[in-house]
Parts: C-alpha cells; structure tokens; sequence
C-alpha cells in the first residue's frame, strides 16, 4: 500500500549535488469564524473564442494594469493557435489583440528577453500534423503596445509534455532570461543570448523513473542562484504512480548539478510554488496534489497542499497538510492577496478558485472558496493586478470562459 511520507521525514534532496458557484461580491470568512479581510468582486467573464489553454499576465501594453495572454487553440483538427491578448477597458475585459502561432501550444511564459523594455512571449508549441513530435518553443518580440512579432521557433526536446510549464529566469548570470521546462524525465535548459533568441537545449535527467509533472525555480541552498525544483510521477509496474520530488543545484553559469530525488508516496505533485513562508530567510516548498487518478488508472483522488519547510541548505521537511475543497487544475500560486506582508495560496478549483490565508509563520489557514458558473478544470490561473488599484486579482478560465476576479479587500485591512 502506498503511503505518504511522515510528517517529521526530512525530503533529503540535495545532499548529492552539494557534494556534487455563488456570484456576487464574496468575503471570506476564517477557520474559527472570524471575518476576514479578503473580498472579491463578483467575476468579471470574457468569452472566448475557441478553448482556453494555458495563460500568463504582463504589461504588454506598458502602464500600471496587467494584461492577459491567454492561449486560444483553434479546433482540435488544426495545428495552430492564437495567443489572445485580454485587457481591462474602462471598467470591462475584453479580447484586444490575437498573435498567430503556427504550431499547436499549450504553454505560455513572458519575460523581457532582448532587452529592450518589453515583455516578450515564448510558447511551447507542437506540431501535431502528422503525428509528428517536433516540440519547439515560440518567440513572440514584443512591440510595447500589446502587439507582438512574427514567431520564432526553437527546439525543447523529442516529447515535451504540454503540461510542463516553461519557465524564464536568469539562471546563468548574465543578466538574459533563459528558459527552463523538461521533456518526460529530463530537465531542458535554453540559455538566452541577444536579440531574444536562445543557444542550444542542455538535458539534465531529473527522475529516470519518472515523468515530469511540474517545475520551480528559485534559490533553495542561500547561494544566490535560482535552482531547480521538480515533481514527478513514477510508474513501478502499477496502475497507481509513486510521487517524487527533485532539486537540482545551480553552479551559477547555467548548468546543474545532479537530480537528488525523494520519493513521496502518494503524494503526487501537480503544482510547485517556493516562497519564505515563515521569514526566516529561506524558501519553503508548497506542493499541490491535485490528482483524479480515478481518470488516471485507479485510486482515491487527492486535492490537498502539503507545506515543507525549507532548511536553507537545499533539503526540506515536511510540516503541515491541508485538504482543499475540490479537484482542480493543480496550478498553484504564492502572492499576499490582502496585503498583510504574508504570502497566501492560490489554488485553480473546479467551479473557481480556493484562497489558504498564509499565517506568517509557515502555514496557512482553512481553504476559502470562490466560486463561478464555470469548470475550470483543465485551466490554469493567474495573479496580478488586473484593474492598476493596487490590489493583486485572480483570473481562473473553463473551456471558452475567463473569469476575473477583482480583488475588493480594504486597503486599511489588517
């Protein structure tokens, strides 16, 4: 029988690479009944017009008000894909701007690649014609005013997983943005170089036995340099996997060190967010496990967040779990939503999303639900300040709808 790791289990990750649906306005309420600051507005919803894939905010069109990037797939019969651009007009979201991209995508990231001031897209792209496994990766040169330049191709890996996020970070120090994702059980690293292009893939094998589900990248050992953090599926001869999580260590130019990998039984990760939970000047790792394996071959369904506590030198332990209030997409995200200088978690749920109140001190309270008309199932979620008040909102999508949540919480909130 499968069992999740105990709770006083230290994840020894790294030892290795260091010797190498209510509408209407909601305000939620805290576990013991007391009210609480947080408060949305009813959902705002655009309409798509095909279906709604992966999605990322940024001031592509400059200004204090985050946009909306969201990839729109055309029907299933034809590979290619619009990247439709969603931004607050006058008090309404609307669909602006729709870049073409010629392969099929399921995955977006923005960052200012050729630096010049404006965020850029890249997308990871399929091309699906044919059945052929040509898995590359789309830029999109931003032109400042919410348009974008014709795309260019460069490759991933021979089967890049469309789940797998891609991820933009200066991970060689040289002040370019590079890309990070993974293709089945390896680590895929693009540096970046001038112009917004990137240099050939580096592979790195993250979980021989495993197939990436999710990556992170941030810096676990307090040297400076954004290392990775992995979570994977194992199949052991089993209809049921075996979770494991992996980091990977930064030597600074790039390049990483040998996959230390702990399994964690039943305990599949599905969405990784690190952040310093209870400030003490090192990162913390917060896994979802989001999982209907009655879909996926078997088993009891998961929908929880599990907490490690970071040890600053690349391992973590295991502190406090929390059950969430239903399946979702398994995206998670880590942003002080009410203002309180805490981090909260945000976590895509099937008809909205679950906010847990971080507590300062390496947790968080009880799920609060937000809920819509709508099954978000299949989609991700994005925070950002949508609306220039100030305040961080939550953006969720279903099929053909986006629905975006503006964040009401008092500005004098405790």
């Amino acid at each position: 029988m499968i069992r999740r790791i105990p709770t006083a289990t230290t994840l020894v990750l790294c030892m290795l690479a260091l010797a190498g649906g209510a509408l209407g306005a909601q305000a939620a309420r805290g576990a013991l009944g007391q009210p609480a600051s947080l408060s949305f507005a009813a959902a705002r919803e655009v309409r798509l017009s095909h279906y709604a894939g992966a999605m990322v905010a940024g001031t592509f069109n400059g200004g204090t008000r985050a946009d909306l990037a969201i990839i729109d797939l055309t029907p299933a019969h034809a590979a290619s894909t619009t990247a439709t651009i969603v931004r607050d007009l006058h008090g309404q979201f609307r669909p602006v701007r729709a870049p073409r991209i010629p392969q099929y995508s399921a995955a977006i990231a923005t960052a200012d690649l050729d630096r010049d001031g404006r965020l850029d897209l890249v997308v990871g792209t399929r091309d699906n014609a044919a059945h052929l496994l040509a898995d590359t990766t789309s830029v999109l040169l931003g032109r400042g005013n919410g348009t974008f330049g014709v795309s260019r191709a460069f490759p991933i890996g021979t089967e890049w997983d469309s789940a797998t996020p891609l991820l933009l970070a200066d991970v060689s120090g040289d002040h370019r943005a590079d890309l990070v994702t993974a293709s089945r059980h390896k680590l895929v690293v693009l540096l970046g170089r001038d112009g917004g292009t990137f240099a050939a893939r580096r592979m790195y094998v993250i979980d021989a036995a495993g197939w990436v589900h999710t990556l992170a990248l941030a810096d676990v050992n307090g040297d400076g340099r954004p290392d990775v953090v992995a979570g994977s599926w194992e199949y052991d001869g089993g209809s049921t996997p075996v979770g494991a999580i992996s980091v990977l260590l930064n030597d600074g130019h790039g390049r990483f060190g040998p996959a230390v990998t702990t399994t964690t039984g039943d305990l599949l990760p599905t969405g990784l967010a690190l952040a310093d939970l209870d400030r003490d000047g090192e990162r913390d790792l917060v896994v979802n496990d989001d999982v209907d394996l009655v879909d996926n071959g078997g088993g009891p369904n998961h929908a929880a967040v599990v907490v490690y506590h970071g040890n600053g030198d690349g391992t973590f332990s295991q502190t406090h779990e929390y059950d969430l209030s239903e399946l979702g997409s398994g995206g998670i995200v880590l942003r002080d939503l009410d203002g309180d200088g805490v981090r909260d978690a945000v976590v895509a749920q099937n008809g909205g999303f679950d906010v847990l109140p971080g507590d300062g001190a390496g947790g968080f309270g009880s799920p609060i639900t937000f809920s819509h008309a709508h099954w978000t199932g299949a989609a991700t979620l994005a925070v950002a300040d949508y609306n220039g008040d100030g305040r961080l909102d939550v953006a969720v999508s279903d099929a053909k709808t986006l629905s975006v949540f503006l964040n009401t919480t008092p500005a004098d909130a405790p």
